[in-house]
């Protein structure tokens, strides 16, 4: 399991191993119309490349019957069910999760580290 540091700076990684790509792309390139095309579609077919793997992920995620909602707190987010949009959403945690959150770990704690 990775912790929220590792999971991080994979994420940075990635980042930056697509813009050293775009570097290159243009190293001993001008940028004219055709070239940015060029980088603009493959762009694109990454986003769908990673739309379809969100997609895969998701469904596996839906088919776990225990999946409601989960905070993210290294990532100060929240991944959820929204019933009315019948989708996952992502959103920040709000005041209200992070109190939600400290009530979860303190019933963890007060029952001897199990839920």
């Amino acid at each position: 399991m990775e912790t929220g540091v590792e999971s991080v700076t994979e994420n940075i990684r990635i980042k930056r191993e697509i813009n050293r790509y775009l570097n290159r792309f243009f190293y001993n390139k001008e940028r004219t119309t055709e070239e940015l095309a060029q980088v603009y579609y493959y762009l694109d077919d990454f986003i769908n490349f990673c739309n379809k793997k969100q997609e895969e992920v998701g469904n596996k995620l839906l088919e776990n019957k225990d999946f409601n909602k989960v905070y993210l707190e290294k990532d100060n987010v929240k991944v959820y069910i929204e019933e009315e949009l019948h989708s996952i959403c992502i959103d920040a945690l709000s005041g209200k999760d992070k109190d939600d959150i400290r009530k979860e770990h303190n019933k963890t704690i007060i029952n001897g580290g199990t839920k």
